[in-house]
């Protein structure tokens, strides 16, 4: 079974890469921050190499006089997850913002971001196949298992699910009024 979700992994890897090789820009992660409602500044590094060779570096450094995000998008990562990534980072900004960053376990603070930055980016247009593609590609490139300040992936992608995986659903209008 592990074997088959990480071929499925590689898969969904090479599919998403193969359908976007441009990186987001500063300016078009700006934008999108923008209109997330964040006013501070932000930035992404194309092409990016990631500290352990595997993964992106994303953070948010809350300070005077302006919060920060900056994203380190490596080359083939399809944008969509670098907008994933972003809304988690705004979700960060939030918890700042309202005051109860520091007050919140590791974990608690890391899936309070995932809920808020999948409700983010699903209506900024992210798909649930981008969020698939994304938790696969980090099952493939991590495994599963624990980590102290984000727990494991597979109960992040559940708890993210669980809620805010109806943000992304397709909604379907009635013709009834």
């Amino acid at each position: 079974m592990k074997l088959l979700i990480r071929a499925l992994a590689f898969v969904m890897l090479l599919l998403a890469t193969a359908c976007n090789s441009e990186a987001l820009t500063s300016e078009e992660a700006a934008d999108i921050a923008r209109w997330a409602g964040f006013t501070g500044m932000v930035s992404v590094d194309q092409d990016a190499d990631s500290p352990n060779g595997l993964f992106v570096v994303a953070y948010i450094a809350p300070g005077i006089p302006l919060p920060i995000v900056h994203v380190a998008q490596p080359a083939g990562m399809p944008d969509a997850w670098a907008i994933i990534i972003l809304m988690h980072e705004l979700g960060h900004y939030v918890q700042w913002r309202d005051g109860y960053f520091s007050e919140m376990e590791s974990v608690d603070r890391e899936w309070q971001a995932d809920v808020w930055g999948m409700r983010a980016a699903c209506a900024y247009g992210v798909t649930l196949e981008d969020f698939h593609g994304l938790w696969a590609w980090m099952l493939q490139a991590y495994g599963d298992r624990e980590s102290p300040s984000h727990g494991k992936i597979s109960e992040r992608m559940r708890h993210t699910l669980a809620h805010a995986g109806d943000a992304c659903r397709p909604r379907v209008e009635t013709p009834l009024r």
